[in-house]
């Protein structure tokens, strides 16, 4: 069994969290997220956090997080808008040229981060409209699940 076993089981039932929706916050989706992690052998490494972004937040949306080089991450952000705001993370390693960036899927965005060497690891969130630009907060959530913990 491949150590990104319980990462990739965790991304198939995301879809079982339901979508998020104007009457379904991110926060209630990540808790969903993070049941099934659990219940799934995959450990909590960073959130999960919910805010919102906003031209004036957009350095806040940076955060560091320490990962050890060597294991498996998954990192899953969600908005509650129902596919009309599109999430976009990227996450940088210590090193220059180590950088992740996510896969979209409508109101979900993930991505697997395999750190070649253990430190801090800055991860960016940004958010914008279906039309790419913030006209208002944009509510958003993510965390950050370790699948061989």
């Amino acid at each position: 069994m491949s150590r990104l076993f319980p990462l990739a089981l965790v991304l198939a039932l995301v879809g079982c969290a339901g979508t998020p929706t104007p009457s379904r916050s991110a926060g209630e989706v990540l808790d969903e997220v993070v049941a099934l992690a659990q219940e799934n052998g995959s450990e909590i490494v960073a959130g999960p956090f919910v805010t919102e972004y906003t031209d004036a937040s957009a350095s806040d949306a940076v955060r560091t997080v320490g990962l050890e080089g060597g294991a498996e991450y998954l990192l899953i952000v969600v908005t509650p808008e129902g596919g009309r705001l599109n999430p976009d993370v990227q996450v940088y390693g210590p090193s220059t040229d180590e950088s992740f960036m996510g896969m979209s899927h409508g109101e979900r965005e993930t991505l697997v981060i395999n750190p070649v060497g253990s430190g801090s690891y800055l991860v960016e969130v940004q958010v914008l409209t279906e039309r790419g630009f913030v006209d208002r907060p944009l509510p958003y959530g993510y965390v950050i699940l370790r699948g061989d913990g």
